[in-house]
């Protein structure tokens, strides 16, 4: 890792043998957490099968490199995963491992569905507390696959992550007509890269268990900030906490329903969404019903070609 790095926050940067001490407060230290991920991300060698971590000044010495048993009991021992003092990091194919955010747990899954021959590296780095994280999410995929653009979505959890194995709240899965809100804070998440990507919650609406593809009443999948990255056609608009979305599917007789943000793209996602908005959309046209079970919320990145890095430290769910 090289003495300084780069970051596109104004400030100082940070040397590899500053570790934030206190990882709760403020702009200052949120700058100083995402630049020293940044550094570990692109600059320590870690090669989790064979329990070797790159060396880092600053690190503690208790690393896990075989697996990572989360404290909390809300996840097993993950293959790819380790630990090393308040830094979690995945860097295997179909890692994860949680994170704390006051009273809540949420998880991280690096959910890549790639091809032998298909060469890319997806990581996930994380500063942790028992009150509060910082994630930050990377990917590289030069060559994407002729005829299956999508191959990964690299995200945050909360709630029954099928996929994973995981489940963070045991509020969920729950039919919809339990509820009539759910509310996400996602104050400071950021996206940016080159080539195409697209930032998305993909959320599951299934008629009953198991839960499986076979079983999805409607997918409800909102775009907030893409790039080169396409949308179906537009039938109708929605507005949520404020901001307007379009709507639209890729066929008549498809259950997946998008949403996009309608607003200059650029402009950073600073805000709080409801749900329900959505799927109260889908019930009023036929689309759902309030039988329909809800099993997880996520939101991350469905990379099609080149590299970027999303980053989040806010993903608290509301529930009424």
């Amino acid at each position: 890792m090289s003495a300084d790095f780069q970051d596109p926050l104004p400030g100082n940067s940070l040397p590899t043998n500053a570790f934030p001490t206190n990882p709760l407060v403020g702009y200052s230290a949120r700058k100083s957490r995402r630049r020293f991920l940044r550094g570990v991300l692109t600059g320590a060698a870690v090669a989790v099968g064979t329990a070797v971590v790159g060396s880092v000044a600053g690190f503690p010495g208790n690393v896990i490199a075989s697996g990572y048993a989360d404290p909390s009991g809300t996840s097993p021992a993950q293959v790819g995963s380790l630990e090393v003092g308040r830094m979690k990091v995945a860097t295997e194919n179909f890692a994860k491992f949680t994170v704390r955010e006051r009273d809540q747990t949420h998880a991280l899954f690096n959910n890549t569905w790639a091809t032998p021959n298909e060469p890319h590296t997806a990581m996930i780095a994380a500063m942790s507390s028992a009150n509060t994280f910082d994630a930050h999410l990377t990917w590289n995929w030069p060559n994407p696959p002729s005829g299956q653009p999508i191959h990964a979505y690299h995200a945050i959890y909360h709630g029954l992550d099928t996929a994973a194995g995981i489940c963070t709240d045991s509020r969920y899965p729950f039919q919809v007509s339990q509820h009539s809100s759910l509310r996400l804070d996602i104050p400071n998440v950021t996206v940016s890269g080159g080539g195409g990507w697209g930032l998305a919650f993909d959320l599951f609406l299934f008629k009953q268990q198991p839960f499986s593809l076979q079983n999805v009443q409607s997918e409800i999948f909102i775009v907030l900030k893409r790039q080169a990255y396409d949308v179906p056609p537009e039938d109708a608009t929605l507005s949520s906490c404020g901001v307007t979305y379009g709507h639209g599917r890729w066929s008549p007789s498809s259950n997946v329903h998008a949403f996009w943000r309608k607003d200059n793209p650029n402009v950073p996602f600073r805000q709080t969404i409801d749900i329900y908005d959505f799927v109260n959309f889908l019930k009023t046209r036929g689309f759902a019903a309030d039988t329909n079970i809800l099993t997880t919320t996520d939101l991350g990145v469905e990379p099609v070609v080149g590299s970027g890095v999303f980053t989040v430290d806010s993903f608290y769910v509301t529930l009424t």
